[in-house]
């Protein structure tokens, strides 16, 4: 039943209760019983560094050159009041100059520790403004939306190759 010369695997010994306030638990299934829904890690919004954003601007970590556009409340070209700016942790607002682009947090981080990112290495779109500002008047993680960004997936694209939003979600 186990093989020639091998013993069943000991029972797992109880798991110890998280610590009050600890930053994540075990999604598994102990044998004991049901599964917990307790802390989990936080997110920490974050700006980009200055000196990517420099970069960014010139071109994107796609190989991309800035695509800047003025921010419209009607979505042309792109819907994006409200969407969070990576460069100073707060939504955009009509009127704004801004660009859409793609950054590889990560990757750049590993360049510069000679880190191996392996499966991690991920590029995303984030908003920026496409001229130099100020950065956050807010410190670091106290951003907070006021959730325009968050909409329903959707496969639709405008021609020039962006995500039209769907229906935001209640």
């Amino acid at each position: 039943m186990y093989g020639a010369g091998r013993a069943p695997h000991a029972p797992t010994p109880p798991r110890p209760a998280p610590a009050p306030g600890s930053a994540s638990e075990n999604r598994q299934q102990p044998p004991d019983g049901p599964t917990t829904l307790g802390a989990m890690t936080g997110y920490t919004p974050l700006p980009v560094p200055a000196a990517a954003l420099r970069e960014l601007r010139a071109a994107d970590d796609a190989g991309q050159p800035l695509q800047p556009y003025t921010a419209r409340e009607d979505g042309v070209p792109l819907a994006c009041v409200g969407s969070p700016l990576r460069c100073c942790l707060r939504g955009i607002e009509p009127g704004e100059r801004v660009a859409l682009v793609s950054y590889a947090p990560l990757r750049r981080w590993a360049a510069q520790t000679g880190a191996r990112p392996g499966a991690y290495d991920e590029t995303g779109p984030v908003f920026i403004h496409a001229d130099p500002c100020a950065g956050p008047s807010v410190p670091a993680g106290t951003f907070r939306s006021a959730g325009r960004e968050r909409c329903a997936p959707s496969a639709a694209t405008t021609p020039g190759g962006h995500i039209v939003r769907g229906p935001p979600l209640s």
